[in-house]
């Protein structure tokens, strides 16, 4: 017998006789057999038995979503979103950087048609800052909201490669 055997026959046995009839009518009264050469278990335990009636699949099955569910998610959701949107164009400390903000916004969710300056490089020029910053501003934009650029706008992959362009140009000169 092993240390385990042992240890589980003492607290059986350490048991009032009312506990050891709940074990015995349990299947519990005897300690966990499992013998690794085969590596069947005891006949004893209870879960050992299980059929080919037991739903396996039951553990699977999702649970229908219903159609408020998802509006009060997606209403959860955008509630927060608009609350960071908020909270990103309160944080600037001057009304130029407020309107730089909200300018790079629209640019970002592709409804630049809705601003005076049309395009990424004059709305540089207004505001007295690289093409680049206004570009890194609309990227940190579309990484917040988690949408893809536009039609008009370069994909990450050839952002990174014109950065790496750039900052090799830059150091070469020096």
């Amino acid at each position: 017998m092993s240390n385990y055997e042992d240890e589980y026959q003492k607290w059986v046995s350490s048991l009032s006789p009312k506990e050891r009839a709940k074990l015995v009518a349990q299947g519990l009264d005897k300690p966990l057999m499992d013998d690794y050469k085969l590596g069947t278990p005891d006949s004893e335990v209870a879960f050992a038995t299980i059929g080919e009636e037991f739903d396996y699949d039951q553990f699977d099955k999702e649970e229908p979503i219903s159609e408020t569910q998802v509006d009060d998610k997606a209403k959860a959701y955008g509630s927060l979103l608009l609350c960071w949107v908020f909270q990103r164009l309160q944080s600037n400390h001057s009304e130029k950087n407020s309107t730089l903000e909200r300018d790079t916004l629209l640019f970002a969710l592709g409804l630049e048609n809705l601003l005076v300056l049309k395009t990424q490089t004059a709305i540089a020029k207004r505001y007295g800052i690289t093409r680049a910053g206004v570009s890194s501003r609309v990227k940190a934009w579309q990484k917040l909201l988690k949408i893809k650029p536009s039609a008009l706008m370069k994909s990450e992959t050839a952002c990174k490669s014109y950065r790496k362009a750039r900052l090799a140009n830059l150091t070469k000169q020096r």
